[in-house]
């Protein structure tokens, strides 16, 4: 018996069709019909009857139907867990102890997939519910309202485990697809406070897609110091008087510019890849051009 034999009954259990569940499933109807004998033939029981109108689930077939989903459903929560798909998932905090975990998002059809949420009291985790995907609504007029579909939920209290699952269910969980969801260059389309109320909020729900708000937000302010760090130097320069002219002056002035522009290039990409905080990365080439300002300033010719 495998796993996948174990997805091929629970297909054709939930559409009723060995038909719609190679569909589903994609493979051939003979290669789903042969996989599910082998799996009769070595348990020794007949789980599906067959009929003119479809399949039905035997007696024993409820029976085994009811443990096959509890066996996937604990190999899907280790998987969410430790396997790379699971290390690849977003993590979203959308409540107080409510942690939700998608691993991709298609914004055609506002559908997330291998959707987990988590509810815990304190550090001790009280259910678990996992479906193979959550859709949005966007035509409700109510707001996080999402259609989870094909899912299981754990119920923990104390020693006492209850699973309850099925094919659709509406629900309410406060968080939408905006708030993973992040367009190239959002940020430069938000203002000061909304950038700092954005990352706030990100930070506190555990999301890490913040990196690049961040480091718009302090840019502006790092920026506005900067222009005033070059007037000072430039001004410092100019007011020098040298033969030829001020072509040396010009120089080095156009040097100094540049070399700050590269250093905050440089810095930025290192704020990116999280070896530097943005605020570092944004302000630590005025804490290095601070001390050239005020040394062309205090040579510079009164």
């Amino acid at each position: 018996m495998t796993l996948q034999q174990l997805r091929y009954a629970i297909a054709i259990a939930e559409t009723g069709s060995f038909n719609k569940a190679a569909e589903k499933l994609y493979i051939s109807q003979p290669s789903l019909t042969a996989a599910i004998k082998d799996l009769e033939d070595e348990l020794n029981i007949l789980i599906f009857n067959r009929t003119s109108r479809g399949v039905k689930l035997t007696s024993e077939g409820e029976e085994f139907i009811s443990y096959a989903r509890e066996l996937h459903h604990h190999y899907e929560t280790v998987l969410d867990k430790y396997g790379k798909i699971g290390k690849r998932k977003k993590r979203l905090e959308v409540e107080d102890g409510v942690i939700a975990y998608i691993e991709s998002f298609q914004t055609y059809n506002m559908t997330g997939y291998r959707f987990a949420l988590d509810k815990f009291e304190g550090k001790k985790l009280v259910s678990h519910l996992t479906a193979r995907t959550a859709a949005y609504d966007t035509l409700s007029s109510e707001k996080y309202h999402w259609k989870i579909r094909n899912y299981m939920i754990r119920d923990l209290s104390g020693t006492v485990e209850t699973i309850s699952q099925g094919n659709e269910m509406d629900t309410v969980i406060r968080f939408e697809p905006s708030d993973f969801l992040v367009k190239k260059g959002q940020q430069e389309t938000m203002s000061s406070a909304e950038l700092r109320d954005y990352i706030k909020k990100q930070k506190q729900r555990g999301m890490g897609n913040v990196q690049d708000f961040d480091i718009e937000y302090h840019k502006r302010y790092a920026m506005s110091f900067a222009s005033f760090i070059l007037t000072i130097i430039g001004a410092s320069l100019s007011s020098r008087k040298r033969k030829g002219g001020m072509g040396l002056s010009l120089s080095i002035g156009l040097g100094l510019s540049f070399g700050y522009i590269l250093f905050q290039e440089v810095a930025q990409t290192f704020a990116i890849t999280g070896s530097m905080s943005a605020f570092w990365a944004e302000w630590l080439p005025n804490v290095i051009y601070i001390p050239i300002a005020i040394f062309l300033y205090i040579k510079a010719p009164k």
